[in-house]
């Protein structure tokens, strides 16, 4: 389903525009009556489909998984859905364009990597009273099709009402990906372009193996489409500076 939507996107595109909104029109629909439908089926769920345990793997998670069609839409509700998941699941898991991707454990250098960033940021934004740092796992609505949880989100002050214990329901001012072999070049740009139209300002991608960081901010194309431009990057020495966090700089040699 979701190569077949992407397929006839990318061949109507070339339609008038008129055209190209009502053949959208009709695919939305059709998935919609998917979606339906697949509600029902998740609705006569009456047990969990996983046996109790006290931690989950991503092996356990694909088990569940497993247990649908091959071409289930995946939405945030099946996530929020005990049913389903366990509700203390520690397994990253990310839905894009109604697909499920499982992460594998990430690696000790990745977190580490995660953890030098993350105390750097949470001490800057805590001393200055800025909102609110978190890690993975924890998971960001970008809409009912895609569900992603970055490496680390920082949440303005403002915006952190709206975080409950499900995730985070609005646009994080700054994402950090540090990339890893599973986070592969489509889905990562994927990714990337959800992060735009959700309107997060700031995204930065960490490369272990390159020891690189960089850091892009939201801007527009000539045609006023969200895009993110270079604002600043360093590889194995130097510093990168925040666009979001006025002032705050880091240090490479503190991260990798």
């Amino acid at each position: 389903m979701q190569t077949l939507e992407k397929n006839i996107t990318n061949k109507i595109s070339f339609l008038k525009i008129e055209h190209q909104n009502y053949l959208l029109e009709i695919i939305d629909k059709i998935i919609q009556e998917e979606l339906a439908e697949q509600k029902k089926f998740v609705e006569s769920i009456k047990e969990p489909l996983y046996e109790e345990k006290s931690s989950y793997n991503a092996d356990d998670i694909l088990a569940i998984v497993n247990k649908f069609p091959k071409d289930k839409l995946w939405t945030f509700e099946d996530l929020d859905n005990e049913l389903i998941f366990p509700n203390d699941l520690m397994v990253k898991i990310e839905i894009l364009d109604y697909k499920i991707y499982i992460m594998p454990n990430p690696t000790p250098f990745h977190q580490e990597i995660v953890t030098n960033i993350s105390a750097h940021l949470s001490i800057f934004v805590r001393q200055n009273k800025l909102g609110t740092t978190y890690i993975a796992p924890v998971s960001v609505r970008i809409n009912k099709k895609s569900n992603v949880e970055p490496d680390i989100v920082f949440v303005v002050k403002k915006d952190v009402e709206q975080i409950t214990n499900k995730g985070i329901y609005t646009a994080p001012a700054l994402v950090v990906e540090v990339i890893s072999p599973a986070n592969y070049k489509a889905l990562r740009e994927k990714k990337k372009l959800d992060y735009a139209n959700l309107g997060v300002l700031e995204y930065w991608e960490v490369y272990p193996t390159k020891q690189q960081i960089k850091i892009d901010t939201l801007s527009e194309d000539e045609n006023g489409k969200p895009i993110y431009t270079l604002f600043s990057s360093a590889t194995k020495k130097g510093i990168v500076k925040s666009n979001v966090l006025e002032g705050f700089e880091l240090d490479l040699e503190n991260v990798f």
